[in-house]
């Protein structure tokens, strides 16, 4: 008797694909704060902060990341339509301050970028998607 039906397996199938189909890079920091590097192998999320000033190293820390999390994280994404954001943000009259670059793939999909103490209108939604994924505790005093 065979426990797996058809459709089941193609469900399974689907989503091993998933896990292997997409990128997330993500990089938040400055000279005066800590910096945090958050980026995926799989469904693995390695997550290194390190305290500055720089360039003390980076303490990793890994997590497995389940389908149904990873799904909920990329419907954030597209909800807040990150794939529109511009491709730079910059305050030249700050200096130093806090940069951050992002990199994404997803089912073709390729976003990269970046900004220098200026962010997208909706960077706070962003670092929440992100928080709750990488279990991380990043807020806007960070940015």
């Amino acid at each position: 008797m065979n426990f797996l039906d058809s459709n089941l397996i193609g469900v399974l199938t689907c989503n091993m694909s998933f896990l292997k189909n997409f990128k997330l890079d993500f990089f938040i920091g400055g000279f005066s704060g800590d910096n945090i590097k958050i980026k995926n192998n799989g469904n693995e999320l390695e997550v290194g902060i390190s305290d500055n000033p720089a360039p003390n190293p980076m303490n990793i820390y890994s997590h497995l990341i389940n389908n149904n999390q990873w799904q909920e994280f990329w419907e954030e994404i597209d909800e807040q339509g990150i794939w529109n954001w511009k491709n730079s943000y910059s305050d030249n009259t700050i200096r130093d301050g806090t940069q951050w670059e992002l990199n994404l793939e997803k089912d073709g999909k390729i976003k990269k970028t970046w900004g220098s103490n200026d962010y997208p209108e909706n960077f706070d939604m962003f670092i929440k998607s992100i928080n709750k994924i990488a279990k991380t505790s990043i807020s806007d005093e960070d940015y």
